[in-house]
């Protein structure tokens, strides 16, 4: 317990070079378990790779979200900067925000976006493990937020950095994220919280295609 105190007490850097050097210091035979499929399999969006299928990372994929209270859905899409998607590499992740059946009377602003990237892994040790944390809000006391309707987008890039090459059990990334808006309507006095939460799953574009990728720069 006292461990887990401590890991809390880290700031955010620290805590990935302690994850970093756990990784790194984890022999690969290590890695020889029980296969199990992930409890994640199935309960989320997932972005695959597709041989032969072009542009398949950056179409992404798109979520809708109802806002009931205020009758409108809020439309989340996730998408892909790379070509391919390799654990061992840096990756750009893309988000895109807006609003859709927005009515005219009402107010939405994006207050933050906390986002997680997890290993999405078939190793059961691994399921869970965090791999970075990001944040993104407005960095000015003049603005409410980030301004969205269904015309004006929130677009944000995401840099999610690599897994040490040493391990090789995984699908590939689950990202989280949170989104806190700030909607008024036109019975509000001021602005309400309001929380939404999603994840989707981006899978490991196969080793094969990059060797391959290496031969055709030949």
């Amino acid at each position: 317990m006292e461990n887990k105190k401590i890991y809390k007490l880290l700031t955010v850097d620290q805590r990935r070079r302690l994850v970093a050097l756990a990784l790194a210091a984890t022999p690969i035979v290590g890695l020889a378990g029980c296969e199990y499929a992930s409890k994640y399999e199935g309960r989320m969006d997932t972005i695959n790779y597709i041989d032969g299928v072009e542009n398949v990372l950056s179409r992404g994929v798109k979520q809708k979200f109802s806002i009931e209270r205020y009758d409108f859905d809020l439309i989340v899409t996730f998408s892909c900067k790379n070509d391919d998607w390799f654990l061992d590499e840096n990756k750009d992740l893309q988000i895109e925000i807006n609003t859709e059946g927005l009515p005219s009377d009402t107010i939405v602003y994006i207050d933050n976006i906390h986002l997680d990237s997890y290993a999405y892994s078939n190793k059961k040790d691994y399921e869970d493990l965090l791999q970075d944390t990001v944040d993104d809000h407005v960095h000015s006391s003049r603005l409410v937020g980030f301004y969205i309707d269904d015309d004006s987008y929130y677009s944000g890039g995401f840099k999610i950095e690599m897994f040490p090459n040493n391990l090789t059990s995984y699908h590939g990334n689950r990202i989280a994220i949170a989104i806190d808006l700030l909607v008024k309507g036109p019975k509000d006095d001021d602005f309400t919280n309001y929380t939404v939460s999603t994840d989707v799953a981006i899978s490991e574009t196969p080793k094969e295609e990059r060797e391959k990728q290496k031969t055709y720069d030949k």
